[in-house]
């Protein structure tokens, strides 16, 4: 009877132990990141084909919010930039290279205008005669989208309010374009400091396209018809008359 009971603990005892240990060995989790990596290359300024500085810019503040440290930011920016540059060579050769000096250094060689320079280029934007009012817009609407940039830029000495840049850009927008039918039925956008750049394209390209089924119906009406030329036609002489002509002849 006692035995019988010391096995009966003892089977306890084993019972408990086995659900205090775990079932299955629980494996850490591993988390690889990779690392950061500029997408293109950085060239000469002003080369179609490579980075341009607000996609450049625009990659170094997505890597800042993902996480990445300055150092990786920077070495990434490193290899961008194509070989045999003298910005690499800077890059590579400065010994105490931050985040914000490495941001300079890219402005320089980009040669970005400052916020000032920006505002005035957006305030004597105008229409081109060979280009359209839908085209006008997008460039006004980069130009303002640049300033907006540079403005809020952390160190940029010029720093312009959202609404001035916007007062000015609606401004531009209204002198700058060259009918007057469009600028008409653009009026009272332009005079909405609120109003969205999607609101702004659909009414432009409502207000040219009702512009241009204008100019084309007067062209039809205009058109200048080529003159009427009314055939006059001579009966040759008859031979009677050359007979008589040559009888006087020989008669003289």
């Amino acid at each position: 009877m006692e035995a019988f009971g010391t096995q009966f603990i003892r089977k306890t005892e084993a019972i408990d132990l086995e659900k205090k240990q775990p079932t299955s060995l629980s494996v850490p989790e591993v988390t690889l990141r990779k690392d950061f990596r500029i997408w293109g290359q950085i060239g000469e300024a002003g080369q179609k084909e490579k980075l341009s500085f607000t996609s450049l810019t625009n990659q170094i503040d997505s890597g800042l919010k993902k996480g990445y440290t300055e150092t990786d930011i920077i070495q990434a920016v490193i290899n961008a930039v194509s070989p045999g540059l003298r910005l690499r060579d800077l890059l590579e050769i400065k010994r105490v290279l931050t985040l914000p000096t490495m941001r300079t250094i890219l402005r320089g060689h980009y040669k970005v205008d400052s916020s000032s320079e920006m505002l005035n280029r957006l305030m004597n934007v105008f229409q081109d005669p060979k280009e359209s009012a839908q085209a006008f817009l997008f460039r006004a609407i980069e130009l303002w989208e640049k300033l907006m940039w540079k403005s809020g830029e952390e160190g940029e000495e010029d720093q312009f309010s959202p609404d001035l840049i916007q007062r000015k850009f609606l401004r531009s927008l209204e002198t700058g374009l060259l009918s007057e039918a469009v600028k008409f039925q653009l009026k009272p956008h332009l005079s909405n400091s609120r109003v969205t750049d999607e609101v702004l394209i659909e009414k432009m390209n409502e207000a040219a396209s009702l512009e241009q089924e204008r100019e084309n119906k007067f062209k039809r009406n205009t058109i200048v018809k080529p003159p009427r030329v009314n055939e006059i036609h001579t009966e040759p002489l008859s031979s009677n008359n050359e007979r008589d002509t040559n009888d006087e002849t020989q008669v003289k």
